[in-house]
């Protein structure tokens, strides 16, 4: 069968135009003539691609090259259709036209003069501020001070030395591009006159060089909310750098580390502490008092007989849970510590101690694990 429109773009006759753009638009980016230099055979199939896209994108011309067929088509039965257009000619503006169209701002931007209204935004900048896990667990306000670009004092952020300010740039009549012609299409790029920007100054201010910004220190209040889990970041809109020329400043973005705390430890919303006492206090029990990061006093019962490592949790006693009115669990780890160091009256006396113990009833899992044992190894 010979190849028609359809054939070439890869597609069926019943091809959607979203789907007809896409296709359109995958084949042109590999035929490019940017991507192959002084290959004759990929620039024909590129300019052959765009006749097929430019008739099948059109509902009136797809008609019509469908009543009468590609031959017909071809050969000049489309004069008398629809756009008067005959064999594979381009109508209206062209294949630059189509392929702006697909490719938006492939080429640089769109249409001429869309870049003239617009003005450079300012840049984004990064604080990083370090808290404790007490400020973390609160909540608080703070000031910071950095280094931002700012409206120059000289010329308010103009850039013009006599306050007179932008004028569009000639080179470009204000798009911020130019276009070339090379070959049978157009090619666009940044001017050079304004740096794409559309406008020029013509009196530069001194101090800022006609940017319109300079380095100043800023001050802002930024509230820390409770809760605020490590490696948070905030965003503080418009405490930026400044635009330039009066352009729309950036935003700040306040990176937040939490220091590790001597005593806490935090997983999400959770705290986790460990709390070491004596084997005496493990046998018999003991009541310990903990401060909260708050500097609250929390009541610790530790019953008789706690074993090493016992998890004991205080319900509702962790981190606030940021955005909510909840807060998260308080585990308390129990360590019991062995004395190291005793002298030989201490050790005697610890030798009685345990000769009245049942050892049955005193060390029911290291019985337990010796009886396994004996069945095992013998």
């Amino acid at each position: 069968m010979a190849e028609d429109f359809y054939s070439i773009l890869g597609v069926s006759r019943t091809v959607t135009a979203v789907e007809l753009k896409k296709a359109y638009r995958s084949q042109a980016m590999k035929y490019h003539p940017d991507r192959n230099p002084g290959d004759k055979e990929a620039e024909e199939k590129f300019k052959i691609l765009s006749e097929a896209y430019e008739t099948l994108s059109d509902d009136q011309k797809r008609a019509h090259y469908d009543q009468v067929g590609h031959e017909a088509y071809k050969n000049g039965g489309a004069s008398g259709g629809p756009g008067g257009m005959g064999g594979f000619g381009f109508s209206g503006g062209g294949f630059s036209d189509i392929f702006e169209e697909v490719f938006g701002d492939f080429m640089g931007g769109g249409r001429r003069g869309q870049r003239a209204s617009a003005q450079e935004s300012g840049e984004d900048l990064k604080y990083e501020l370090s808290i404790t896990l007490e400020q973390a667990y609160t909540g608080f306000e703070t000031e910071i001070s950095y280094n931002a670009p700012s409206a120059c004092s000289t010329c308010n952020g103009s850039g013009s030395k006599s306050g007179t300010g932008l004028k569009t740039c000639s080179a470009c009549h204000g798009s911020g591009a130019v276009r070339m012609q090379q070959g049978f299409f157009m090619i666009e790029r940044p001017c050079v006159t304004c740096r794409g920007q559309g406008q020029i100054i013509e009196d530069p201010c001194t101090t800022c060089h006609g940017q319109g910004i300079t380095d100043k220190k800023q001050k802002v209040k930024i509230k820390i909310p409770a809760g605020v889990p490590d490696n948070a970041r905030m965003r503080v809109s418009g405490k930026g750098g400044a635009g330039p020329r009066g352009g729309p400043p950036g935003d700040l973005y306040v990176f937040i580390t939490v220091k590790p705390h001597e005593l806490y430890t935090r997983e999400e919303n959770d705290l986790f502490c460990r709390l070491p006492i004596t084997v005496f206090e493990a046998i018999q029990g003991t009541q310990k008092t903990i401060m909260s990061l708050e500097n609250d006093e929390i009541e610790v019962s530790i019953p008789a007989g706690t074993q090493p490592n016992t998890i004991l949790t205080k319900r509702k006693l962790g981190m606030p849970v940021h955005g909510y009115r909840e807060k998260g669990d308080l585990h308390i780890e129990v360590q019991v510590e062995v004395p190291t160091k005793l002298t030989s009256k201490q050790k005697q006396a610890f030798s009685e101690f345990y000769e009245q113990l049942d050892d049955k009833k005193a060390h029911p899992e290291v019985n337990s694990f010796w009886k396994k044992a004996k069945k095992l190894w013998g």
